[in-house]
């Protein structure tokens, strides 16, 4: 109940389309179900919603937490990420330039529109490293604006 109520909180604040909103509303609470069960340690989940334009997570690197489930539901593409085996970890862990970092870019992968991908942070439990990840290219319409991507975060609190 407590996740329904919080997402409600969440869309009533953003003013979105009303399919739009239902759409997310349903995502954030079976994705919220299906972390915590992946999770059962957490302490609590922290939902957001976050419009990327010009600002976005350009370079390649692992986040700083347990995990996140992220979703875009509008853009070209989703989250872009890489294989351990296509990254070189040095390059990564000492600021290298996005083209230093991945040994193949026809290797990347991302998630399309309306996907799900849980990334795994550098501390979940696991021992091993967390996923390397970055935003999609910024693409931009006819006119010169940006294509935004509204994206659901659903973060592990530990």
């Amino acid at each position: 109940a407590r996740l329904h109520d919080a997402v409600g909180e969440l869309l009533a604040v953003a003013e979105l389309p009303e399919s739009l909103s239902e759409q997310i509303h349903s995502d954030a609470c079976s994705i919220g179900c299906v972390v915590g069960a992946m999770c059962p340690s957490a302490r609590e989940l922290e939902l957001s919603l976050e419009i990327f334009g010009e600002n976005t997570c350009a370079r390649w690197h692992i986040d700083q937490f347990v995990g996140r489930a992220i979703v875009s539901y509008t853009g070209v593409e989703g989250t872009m990420f890489a294989r351990d085996s296509n990254v070189d970890f040095w390059e990564l862990q000492n600021r290298g330039e996005n083209e230093r970092i991945i040994h193949d870019v026809d290797e990347v992968a991302s998630v399309g529109v309306g996907e799900i991908l849980f990334i795994k942070g550098a501390q979940f439990s696991r021992g091993e490293a967390g996923l390397v990840h970055k935003s999609p290219e910024k693409r931009y319409h006819k006119d010169g604006r940006v294509v935004n991507r509204l994206l659901l975060k659903v973060d592990v609190v530990t």
